[in-house]
């Protein structure tokens, strides 16, 4: 890959010269402009590896909601190679973990991105790339990808980046920021209507809201798999297909079992049900009253464990949808915040696997 124009005349190199060219000549001196970019031999070494798979890929610069400093990779079944996600933070740090610094180089040599021209001036003390990319995601796709707009957009709503298709929104911490090195899989391309519930899930501030936006994925992945079921056993046995649909959605946590059993989240499940009993070990009254108001109903029996989570989760969604007095109310409890909150990890990995999306 050639150096563009502007990159040439600031490192005062020849028309021609290639990427590796650049890389060697900071192995013999380097250059103190790029301001601690590339300063070791090591992270040389590392991004003259990267570029083996750099011209494998379309690199675009997204803004962040909350600023933070990570990277990911999301692996892409079927493609060789996994998105890189770069967030770089708010205040760029001093020296970068390597796999971030990789990305961030293949941002300065891209010279299809729009801060290229900006970023290399003639006896500039420093190359800007620190307040450049301050705020920043840098979003590497895979040119494999077939439906690059819809992974574009998942990856948006799923690390809080704004997308011209996606609503603002304010941002709140999520099951990915105590995740370092999170890796994760996405199953398949996602509809906007899915994306934007889970953009809307993944920024919501208040912990009720939030439980009830992640509820509505799960709640839109629920009837979607009906259909499907529906549509797929239809034409072997019409009969059976309709008493089966009808069966599923004569209730919701009957609902909630088609779908489980369909996209296998019995272990989620049945971890929420866990965190349940923990959250009542502490003696948390609401989570006391929600429970037993979940004692009736006969899924909380079941021998299946994952079973007594979908009933406690379905009865936890009854409280903050529902105001009147046949179920318990959310707001009339002190610690039902704590609740929300200490369930939500929990809560928003059911939401993301019944989305495709798996945390690793």
């Amino acid at each position: 890959m050639q150096l563009s124009p502007q990159l040439c005349a600031f490192f005062g190199m020849g028309a021609g010269t290639t990427v590796l060219n650049l890389l060697d000549q900071l192995d013999n001196q380097y250059d103190p402009r790029l301001d601690g970019l590339l300063q070791t031999e090591e992270s040389r070494a590392a991004a003259r590896q990267s570029l083996a798979n750099f011209l494998d890929y379309t690199l675009e610069i997204s803004q962040q909601t909350a600023p933070v400093a990570r990277f990911y990779s999301v692996a892409l079944p079927g493609h060789e190679h996994p998105a890189l996600i770069g967030l770089v933070g708010s205040e760029p740090a001093l020296a970068l973990p390597t796999t971030l610094e990789n990305l961030a180089f293949w941002g300065l040599v891209d010279n299809n991105l729009p801060w290229h021209s900006d970023l290399f001036i003639a006896d500039a003390a420093l190359v800007p790339w620190r307040q450049a990319m301050a705020g920043v995601a840098l979003v590497a796709c895979p040119k494999t990808i077939p439906h690059q707009v819809q992974l574009r957009r998942v990856l948006a709503a799923l690390f809080a980046l704004t997308h011209a298709d996606l609503p603002k929104t304010r941002m709140n911490g999520s099951v990915l920021s105590t995740i370092t090195d999170l890796s994760a899989t996405i199953d398949d391309a996602t509809s906007i209507t899915k994306v934007r519930l889970l953009s809307d899930a993944m920024t919501e501030v208040n912990p009720k809201w939030r439980f009830l936006s992640f509820y509505r994925i799960v709640e839109h992945a629920y009837l979607n798999n009906i259909k499907q079921i529906l549509l797929r056993e239809f034409e072997r046995d019409a009969k059976a297909a309709v008493k089966r649909a009808g069966d599923s959605l004569s209730s919701e946590p009957n609902q909630l079992v088609t779908l489980t059993e369909s996209v296998n989240l019995r272990a989620e499940f049945a971890a929420f049900s866990a965190e349940v009993d923990s959250l009542l070990a502490l003696g948390n009254q609401f989570m006391s009253q929600v429970d037993e108001g979940a004692r009736g109903e006969s899924l909380y029996g079941a021998q299946d464990p994952y079973k007594k989570g979908i009933i406690r989760f379905y009865k936890l969604r009854c409280s903050i949808a529902h105001g009147g007095t046949s179920s318990v109310i959310f707001e009339e409890f002190s610690d039902a915040n704590d609740a929300a909150i200490y369930l939500m990890k929990k809560v928003e990995t059911i939401a993301l696997k019944s989305l495709g999306i798996r945390l690793l």
